[in-house]
């Protein structure tokens, strides 16, 4: 514990030294670029890749994040980046490592090789608004075992922090309040409406009211239907969630070979989070549907996103955040 600290020292020594008034990080939010050698990178790629795609389907996968590799000498001009990785062999004298080990103190390596720690996080390190993560191995190897063991955290560096930058951009004060002023009066719920969501359509048939966003496309909607004992939760989601597509301004479905369903406690402790993909006769994209029972009713609170040929998770990851605000009244 007394070595974390160590570490941690010195990167804040490393953070006042690097500059007294730093400019927010530029760059792609879901590219992490990785400063390691080549033979570092090799060793680790098939395991970074894979901790930190959690693949969305659009129907084409899409990874939240992509994995690219840089040098020394790329470093200079990716370090204002917002994600990196930056991975040392303490064993090694390859220009990447001893890069990094200049940040760490003289007694860290011994450490590393006992399998001590393998990784820290130290965010804003070069610019404002940075996400960065240290990963440190040596010719033992512990690092493959937190990999294993703690990616999770890992990935969650990255993505929670990520996110909190999205939910500060879209919860501002400028937000839709006669929208939700109505949503409130005639369906008895809360949600936040940001400023550019406007209601576009009600169900008749079906009880739901839809929001839309333009530039791309993306919608959120909230939707009761009555459920069906005779047949099973997914049929009764799938059902309820059809019948109010039938009544969108395009008539939309849910393809049945796409989709999943995950317990979820967002808003009851028997929740579920379907994920899947929508379509209409001109094409389709991903959609998320939170959905719980109260009484003999199915809620979903439902967001789907139409970008065709480009990325769609930053848009799905604004509405998952305001599908979250939802409160029953």
């Amino acid at each position: 514990m007394i070595q974390k600290f160590k570490i941690i020292g010195i990167l804040l020594i490393v953070i006042l030294l690097s500059s007294c008034s730093k400019k927010r990080a530029i760059g792609e939010e879901n590219i992490i670029y990785v400063l390691s050698s080549e033979k570092v990178f090799d060793t680790y790629k098939n395991e970074l890749e894979k901790l930190f795609s959690d693949t969305l389907f659009t129907p084409m996968p899409e990874n939240r994040f992509e994995i690219s590799h840089i040098n020394i000498k790329d470093f200079k001009n990716k370090r204002y980046f917002k994600n990196l990785i930056l991975i040392t062999d303490v064993d090694s004298k390859d220009p990447q490592s001893e890069f990094i080990n200049r940040m760490l103190p003289a007694d860290i390596p011994e450490g590393i090789r006992e399998g001590k720690y393998a990784y820290l996080s130290k965010n804003d390190l070069w610019a404002l608004k940075q996400n960065v993560l240290f990963l440190m191995t040596s010719k033992e190897d512990h690092l493959s075992d937190f990999l294993k063991n703690r990616g999770k955290d890992m990935f969650n560096l990255f993505k929670e922090r990520n996110l909190s930058f999205i939910k500060e951009s879209l919860f501002d004060k400028h937000n839709n309040k006669k929208a939700e002023k109505y949503i409130k009066s005639k369906y008895g719920v809360e949600i936040f409406v940001p400023h550019d969501f406007f209601v576009v359509n009600e169900g008749v048939k079906t009880k739901f009211i839809r929001f839309r966003r333009k530039a791309p496309d993306r919608w959120l909607t909230i939707i009761w239907g009555d459920y069906d004992s005779s047949i099973s939760y997914q049929e009764n989601f799938i059902k309820i969630r059809d019948r109010a597509g039938l009544e969108f301004g395009d008539v939309v479905n849910i393809n049945p070979e796409i989709i999943s369903f995950e317990p979820d406690t967002t808003f009851v402790k028997n929740g579920f989070k379907t994920k899947g993909i929508w379509e209409y006769e001109l094409g389709g994209g991903p959609f998320f549907g939170y959905s719980f029972l109260k009484g003999n009713e199915m809620i979903i609170i439902d967001g789907a996103v139409f970008r065709p040929g480009q990325d769609k998770y930053p848009f799905i990851d604004q509405l998952d955040l305001m599908a979250k605000s939802f409160k029953l009244k």
